[in-house]
Order: structure tokens, then sequence, then C-alpha cells
């Protein structure tokens, strides 16, 4: 542990330790430090620490909650990464960013609340989190990355905030419960495989000023797609779904 800049770091791979309270003073939680502690249950953030680095909690397999205090701003990446028993976690409001794989592969997390300071869902952010059933995202948010929320296959409905202008590459992809999707006008382009092996939607409503949607970001089993716009792609889902407009 360091104490000249205030940031922790030499934890990683301690498999004994069950509980770790950090105290006051420190400001940053590095890369790595504890990764891979497997029988760690709890943590407890002073509110002092600003910042939780790349992979900081990673691989925690035996943590099921914790606390992040308000005065943290920035979630890096892979940061809880494969918390498979975490069940709850609460973002709080100081939080802007919330980084690539931040939360990829927490199995056990049902429910997640993004807080309005957010403004970016790093890629792959929520990557199989096969058990998160909702999950509100602000309209502070104007960037969900690439695959943010592939194989969230309990994931039943998602609103897409007003400032978002571009859904990625698979950001929805193999969310096979999610039946309701909410596609906001200030969309203007639809990735590749963005709601593709969505087995449960049925509906799926694009608004007309998005002006650039790839062929397979809609899944095959959608019943009904209401444009105004793009006959030829229009066209393309008569023949391919066999359905009427």
């Amino acid at each position: 542990m360091s104490s000249s800049d205030k940031n922790i770091f030499i934890w990683e791979g301690e498999y004994y330790i069950k509980e770790v309270v950090i105290p006051y003073g420190f400001t940053s939680i590095g890369s790595y430090a504890f990764s891979g502690c497997y029988s760690l249950t709890s943590i407890t953030i002073p509110n002092s620490v600003t910042e939780i680095d790349n992979n900081a909690f990673s691989k925690l397999f035996s943590l099921t909650d914790i606390t992040i205090p308000n005065s943290v701003t920035k979630i890096g990446n892979y940061a809880f990464s494969e918390c498979s028993s975490l069940t709850n976690i609460t973002i709080p409001s100081c939080v802007t960013l919330i980084g690539g794989s931040a939360f990829s592969g927490c199995s056990s997390l049902t429910n997640i609340t993004i807080p309005n300071s957010v403004t970016s869902i790093g890629s792959y952010a929520f990557y199989d989190c096969s058990s998160l059933r909702n999950i509100t995202i602000p309209n502070s948010v104007t960037e969900i990355g690439s695959y943010a929320f592939e194989k969230c296959s309990s994931l039943l409905s998602v609103l897409i905030p007003n400032n978002v202008t571009e859904i990625y590459d698979g950001t929805f992809s193999k969310c096979l419960s999610l039946m309701n999707v909410t596609i906001p006008n200030s969309v203007k382009k639809i990735g590749k495989n963005a709601f593709s092996e969505c087995l449960s939607l049925r509906k799926l409503r694009i608004p007309s000023c998005a002006i650039d949607i790839d062929k397979n970001s809609i899944p095959d089993n959608c019943k009904l797609i209401i444009l105004s716009k793009f006959k030829d792609l229009i066209s393309y889902f008569i023949d391919r779904t066999n359905f009427k407009l």
C-alpha cells in the first residue's frame, strides 16, 4: 500500500482475504488492486476515493454487495468484471464514466440504476449480466458503447435516452428476453447486429429521422417494423420475414 500517492495497488490475488476496510485519505484504488481475491466478501471504501481504476475489483467471486461512495467520479475498465456473486450495486451521483466491461460477467446482478451524472457507458460495460432484468439509463447519457448489454438474457425492456444519436454494433444483441425497446428521435444510426438474436422482441419502432440502419441490426423474429422512410429497407424486411406493414 502506498502512502505517498494515496493509491492502493498491492493485494492482487491474495486469496485468503475476506474483509477489507480502506482507510480515509486514499483517493484512488489502483489497477488490479484486489483482482482475484476470491474469498473477499466485504469492502468498505471511504469518501476520499475519487477513482476506481481498471480491474480494481475484478474476479471477486465471493463479493455479494458493495457500496461505492459519492466521491467516486470514474469507474474504470473491468473494474468489477466477473464478480459473479454481486447482486446489487448503486452507482453514485458523481460518476460521469462507466468504463468498458466495468460490470461484464456479473451474472448475479439483477438491478442497477445509473445516475444523471453519467454521460458515457463503455463497450461491453454490462456484457453477460445474465440476471439483469431492469436498468434505468438517464437522459444525461449520450453514448452507449458497442456490445454494452450483449447477452443480458433476462433484460425485459430498455428506454434509450433522448441524447443518444447512435446505437452501436451489438449493443443489445442476444438479449433473449427483451420485449420492449424505446428508440428516441435523436437516434440517426443503428449499427450491425444491434438487436440481433433478441428472440422475444416482437415490435420495434424506428424513428423516421434514422438515416443509417444496418440490415442485420433487426432480429428475424420481429413481426413489425414501423418506418416512414427507406423503402428499400422496408422491402428487405418484408422479403425476409414475410410480414406486412
